[in-house]
């Protein structure tokens, strides 16, 4: 029992020693490969310094030279890793924020579709009673008759629905504002998840070409088919579209996405004023 309550205290002690020497010199003590290498070359230097002060004779020298070769390519390699394995992560991150935001902007757009319907719900019930008013002012100045109170509660139930029309079309071009807003930092974030694929900074038109086909469905397909051009975002015409590029790119198609939005509301009684996106602001 005493061993075994040994044991148990001796592992946390040998696993923060190893991560200590795993931080220290880059060298995994699983992966013996790189230690070993490194204790051949220096058996080979020690073999040589011998042969300096003529206590033996050294002829290992293409030896040592492959040891020293291996020993660097071998660091040099689990160094890469080690950098990619936090690129990974990070890549997860940008995947698991983008996620997030997809949903956002999914619940955004089935928000802004019951706004629309219940606009046009109003609308026409303010239309129906309109027409109501109207009947009722012809029947009144035809039949000579006093219904007064009656167009009175009329006109006040008509101004109440428009009043209740004006602050649904408010809390409407509130969301669609944040629905854009939303798909802006998605874009943003898709940018820096795919920017450094191929080692350089900035998008490559290969690059641009999956960002775009990795939007959503539904929630950003007008971004899509807004600018799928890449001369459009590359606007020094460098074959890279940098982050200043993109990021004007982005507001240049979220404003369209707008005027699309505005166009579209024609056939409400009030339209929505335009969202129009500031050009200087930042994403």
């Amino acid at each position: 029992k005493q061993t075994v309550a040994w044991l148990a205290h001796l592992v946390p002690y040998l696993w923060s020693l190893k991560r200590n020497i795993e931080h220290a010199t880059g060298w995994s003590i699983l992966d013996p490969l790189e230690p070993v290498l490194a204790a051949c070359f220096a058996g080979c230097l020690l073999t040589w310094f011998a042969s300096l002060v003529g206590v033996g004779e050294f002829r290992g020298y293409g030896t040592t030279i492959i040891f020293g070769l291996a020993l660097f390519r071998v660091h040099a390699l689990g160094s890469f890793k080690a950098k990619l394995d936090k690129f990974a992560a990070e890549n997860e991150k940008f995947r698991a924020t983008n996620k997030e935001l997809k949903s956002s902007v999914d619940n955004l757009h089935v928000q802004n579709s019951k706004l629309d319907s219940a606009n046009r719900h109003l609308q026409a019930s303010i239309s129906s009673l309109d027409e109501v008013r109207e009947a009722m002012q012809r029947y009144a100045e035809e039949n000579n008759a006093d219904i007064g109170h009656l167009m009175s509660s009329l006109k006040g139930s008509i101004a109440e629905q428009k009043k209740i029309q004006e602050q649904t079309q408010k809390i409407q071009e509130q969301t669609r504002k944040l629905t854009l807003e939303q798909e802006r930092a998605m874009l943003m974030n898709l940018f820096m998840q795919f920017q450094n694929q191929d080692g350089e900074l900035g998008l490559c038109r290969e690059e641009f070409e999956t960002l775009i086909d990795m939007l959503p469905e539904g929630s950003a397909a007008r971004m899509r088919s807004g600018l799928r051009d890449f001369e459009s975002a590359d606007m020094d015409g460098g074959g890279t579209i940098s982050i200043k590029e993109f990021r004007h790119w982005v507001r240049k198609v979220a404003n369209m996405c707008l005027d699309e939005l505005d166009g579209g509301a024609g056939d409400v009684e009030k339209p929505l004023k335009p969202l129009r996106l500031d050009m200087d602001s930042r994403v």
